[in-house]
């Protein structure tokens, strides 16, 4: 506290505090080989972080009332999921009064060659240390008098900057949009920025199927910049018409990847505490599921998602059914819950980029959008999700379906093999003859889930509602053993 004392008031600071070791990163999916693929680091002393955090603590309010709106980056009440439905809103805008949507996506990069060994100590003229606790906030301020074309609109995310622009034909939208990069050409000129042409990404949105193969021309730094059929905005896969196929997909195969991970941790006859497993899964799947979902949710292909966290939940022990009424909530219901949860947001919240946002005509009575078919959150999520949940599962009048909770069922302190065993009684997924049939195992078998629970071996007979999720009985735990030791 007295060397941040002394800082403060003599408005110095020892060079110890300014050192930093910078450490390349290299970015996900990129090759190593290339330098521009690595993201540098910056490994600063602890206890001036310490100083800029306090720093940042007294300054961010007055700063954050000066900034632009179309920065969101960094910024309290603000967040991924609101600029991108800033962004999708404003294409359905375009869709409903039957215009087409230019969309520019540029971003600012900023890289530092390194050698293998370590290298001398250097002064760093420009730019921000990126591991900093005041860079962003400083970059917000330094980047604060962009210019802001009349006929565009600007989404700005950080260093990340899309550029929207409408019209009636492409020629009208390409003078707009070439006009307004000119005019960002001479600001990153004035300020010392760097644009990267080569990262820039043009497409345009509209619902004309005779003009889907046209591209635009748009040029900036005597370049032709790249026409991109699906661009990517904050890790969002746009396609022309919003139908969010290839997003979903990707993202398919995301949690794919992750329930790889996930299944290193069980086998056969062995496994990681359930309450652990689900954990993991809920911080690595689920997340990953519903990055955004607001926007996508109400997408055909949203049922790809689907697929891979109903296998998030298998790897836990928990088999998936249409009746299963513990554990996780099905995922359609975690997205509805998420968007009422950002709804609510975007009507309360003054610092919501879609504050004050009207719903649109019902001239497409078919596109699904966020303000028209989102209604805002009255209770908290979870109990949201718990009465959507039980709404869903009316049809079902099984008894060993009772109240919905978001809680492992009854038995997961058994070993692992008989917990797995029996949940697969509970849902009736077992290697019974009449599912080895029904998978094309065998070719005859009239044994059911019925038939396992009065084993003529065992003086216990159960009955189904000893296999209760809630409530399991000592002859359920029974007969699940004695699966599990046969294999079923």
């Amino acid at each position: 506290m007295i060397a941040t004392n002394h800082t403060y008031h003599t408005k110095s600071t020892t060079t110890e505090w300014l050192k930093s070791h910078v450490v390349a990163l290299l970015k996900p999916g990129k090759a190593p080989t290339d330098a521009s693929n690595f993201r540098p680091v910056s490994l600063l002393c602890h206890t001036y972080k310490m100083f800029e955090r306090m720093v940042l603590n007294r300054i961010k309010d007055k700063i954050d009332e000066k900034l632009i709106k179309q920065q969101a980056g960094f910024r309290a009440g603000k967040s991924c999921m609101g600029q991108i439905l800033n962004l999708v809103e404003e294409i359905e805008k375009g869709y409903e009064n039957n215009v087409i949507t230019v969309f520019y996506y540029g971003l600012d990069d900023f890289f530092v060659s390194l050698q293998a060994k370590k290298s001398r100590w250097r002064r760093q003229n420009n730019g921000l240390p990126q591991g900093s606790v005041l860079s962003p906030i400083l970059f917000n301020i330094y980047t604060n008098d962009q210019p802001i074309g009349v006929q565009t609109k600007h989404f700005k995310y950080a260093d990340d900057l899309a550029i929207t622009t409408r019209g009636k034909t492409f020629e009208e939208m390409e003078v707009s949009l070439n006009a307004t990069l000119n005019t960002m050409k001479e600001y990153y000129n004035d300020n010392y920025l760097k644009p990267n042409p080569a990262k820039t990404q043009i497409t345009a949105f509209h619902l004309r199927n005779r003009d889907a193969k046209r591209k635009l021309k748009i040029n900036w730094q005597d370049t032709g910049l790249e026409h991109f059929e699906e661009p990517t905005y904050l890790s969002i896969k746009l396609d022309r018409a919003l139908t969010y196929r290839n997003h979903c997909e990707n993202t398919k195969n995301k949690i794919g990847a992750r329930n790889c991970l996930l299944q290193k941790l069980v086998g056969s006859q062995w496994g990681a505490d359930p309450h652990v497993l689900r954990t993991i899964a809920l911080s690595l799947c689920y997340s990953t599921g519903e990055y955004a979902c607001a926007a996508w949710r109400n997408s055909a292909h949203a049922k790809k998602v689907d697929v891979a966290l109903n296998l998030t939940q298998i790897n836990y022990g928990v088999p998936e059914t249409n009746t299963s009424s513990e554990s996780t909530t099905p995922p359609n219901i975690r997205r509805e819950v998420a968007a009422r949860v950002e709804k609510k947001k975007q009507e309360l919240d003054l610092r919501h980029p879609l504050y004050g946002g009207k719903t649109m005509g019902s001239r497409l009575k078919s596109r699904k959008i966020f303000l028209k078919t989102t209604i805002s959150l009255s209770q908290t999520p979870e109990v949201t999700r718990i009465d959507l949940w039980k709404e869903a599962m009316k049809e079902h009048n099984s008894l060993l379906w009772n109240d919905p909770k978001e809680s492992l069922p009854t038995g997961s302190h058994l070993p692992w093999s008989v917990w797995k065993t029996l949940n697969r009684l509970r849902t009736e997924t077992g290697r019974t003859a009449s599912n080895m049939k029904k998978w094309g195992l065998k070719d005859d078998g009239e044994q059911d889930a019925d038939h396992l629970f009065v084993y003529p071996q065992l003086l216990n007979k159960c009955r189904k509602e000893d296999f209760l999720t809630h409530k399991i009985s000592n002859k359920a735990i029974q007969i699940a053993a004695y699966c599990e030791a046969k294999g079923i």
